[in-house]
């Protein structure tokens, strides 16, 4: 069976973002006739299956944004492909320039085409080898934590002349990107790598075609020239090295300590180091050459193959399970029920099974219960009012945000260690709006439950009503500021 293409993940998450404008009600009636239709019931295991067939099916007759994006990305790197040939011919052309009076400069044409394409590979290494070190050395995690404070700051600076309104709207969106990195950074970071090392590749491939045709159409003569106070011994040494790679397979790509003396330039008196056979200021273009493939193509070759594996890799290994998705797969499978008002089912549909993975609701999961700040829900309403909404058991029932920190902070411990996979329940009265005691405990939670536990904001209202749909969006536009992407905001009683 296909596999969720990149394609359709664009779609996805297009579509979800699209979803946030339209009501519960909607959204459940339309994913639910969806989730029948492909036979969500049956297949509640097959997570990317479902998600491919759900946004095929929501944009059918439509032309996929996915595709269009896949395709601009194809026609940038292309784009990328051509000016990284025409730079690279150009910089040989211009590295290679030979007048007939004075040689090409070797030391030159190594400082480009060796020392700078080396030194960005290392940094590239070096900057992933800091990133995946960041958690646990302080001072890759002091790096990008000044950074991300600095960046804060300019942000501050342009929210103090901003309404109370734009600056909740512009928090949501920082949040919802931080959200969006910690769900798919690995998968972007490669995606950009991958389209980065088009550039290079073909500035390679450009600079050699360059190369051999001036070689092959033109008598170019080489020398070597520096300011430095370097021997002809010690820039032989040098050449060795560099030269090392081949040199055993292929020995006369590598300078003789004659020719390096031989082909010494003094620009002052226009002189050669040592008088010497025209021939011998020919013999540099086999060790430019290879450098150039060595040092410039083959790694950037490698690294544009290790970029798409790695791409490859990070979209197969999308667990898919943050709160969005979590909240879609249920509606593909919930029947339409409601704990307030029920309606039938389509006839013919088959039962809601257990069983799919992860963040999605199932009969056999069981969940931890935080009463949040007098919350107005009755004790003995909050396990049928789960289980109806939401399909869990209630495994422990806590209450919180009555003014005392210690007591949050002992719940906080309970919940943390009642269950690594056991998805949390924060029942909260929709109409009070989110307080910063109430986001600040969600952070608290958070970091002791670790990344991915999923943790749900039930709401509910005054007599275990539905809670309202402005307040719904407007709990759900301040907690997106917590970047959070396994937190998700739910009416506990629908209408």
């Amino acid at each position: 069976m296909e596999d969720l293409q990149l394609a359709d993940l664009f779609d996805v998450e297009l579509q979800l973002l699209r979803d946030r404008e339209t009501s519960a009600e909607e959204l459940r009636r339309r994913d639910r006739r969806i989730g029948q239709s492909i036979g969500a019931d049956r297949r509640a295991g097959e997570r990317r299956g479902l998600l491919r067939d759900w946004v095929r099916e929501v944009q059918k007759g439509q032309e996929s944004t996915g595709e269009r994006i896949l395709r601009a990305f194809h026609a940038l790197g292309w784009l990328l492909s051509l000016f990284g040939l025409s730079t690279g011919m150009g910089t040989a052309a211009a590295v290679l320039a030979y007048d007939g009076r004075r040689p090409v400069n070797v030391v030159h044409f190594l400082a480009v085409f060796v020392g700078v394409q080396l030194g960005l590979l290392l940094l590239f290494v070096f900057s992933t080898v800091l990133w995946r070190l960041r958690g646990r050395m302080p001072g890759a995690s002091g790096v990008y934590g000044l950074l991300r404070q600095l960046l804060d700051a300019l942000i501050r600076i342009f929210e103090r002349r901003m309404s109370a309104e734009r600056r909740s709207v512009l928090a949501a969106a920082r949040g919802r990107l931080r959200a969006s990195t910690m769900v798919y950074g690995e998968l972007e970071r490669w995606l950009l790598v991958s389209l980065a090392q088009r550039f290079g590749l073909w500035f390679n491939l450009g600079a050699l075609a360059t190369c051999l045709y001036l070689v092959a159409f033109s008598d170019l003569a080489f020398a070597w020239q520096t300011t430095l106070d370097w021997s002809a011994e010690g820039f032989n040494r040098a050449i060795d090295i560099l030269g090392a790679p081949w040199a055993w397979l292929y020995p006369d790509g590598v300078p003789s300590l004659e020719v390096v003396r031989a082909t010494r330039y003094f620009r002052l008196d226009e002189s050669f180091g040592a008088p010497a056979r025209v021939e011998l200021y020919g013999q540099w273009w086999r060790f430019l050459v290879l450098s150039l493939v060595v040092y410039g193509l083959l790694p950037r070759a490698s690294l544009s193959v290790y970029a798409r594996v790695k791409l490859r890799r990070a979209l197969a290994g999308l667990r898919l399970d943050h709160g969005e998705i979590a909240s879609l797969l249920e509606r593909l499978i919930s029947p339409l029920v409601s704990t307030r008002a029920p309606v039938a089912e389509d006839e013919g549909a088959a039962p809601p099974e257990a069983g799919v993975a992860g963040s999605v609701p199932s009969s056999g999961q069981e969940a931890a219960v935080i009463v949040w700040g007098g919350a107005p829900l009755d004790e003995n309403a909050v396990e049928p009012l789960v289980a109806g909404r939401f399909g869990w058991r209630v495994r422990s029932t806590h209450a919180a945000g009555a003014d005392d920190t210690r007591h949050d902070a002992e719940v906080i411990s309970a919940v943390a260690g009642d269950g690594a996979e056991a998805p949390i329940l924060v029942v909260a009265e929709a109409f009070e709006a989110p307080t910063r005691e109430a986001r600040a405990f969600l952070s608290r939670l958070r970091e002791a439950t670790g990344k991915q536990r999923p943790v749900v904001v039930g709401l509910v209202d005054a007599g275990a009503a539905p809670p309202a749909r402005d307040d719904l969006a407007m709990w759900r536009r301040q907690l997106a500021g917590l970047g959070d992407p396994y937190l998700r905001v739910e009416a506990l009683v629908e209408s």
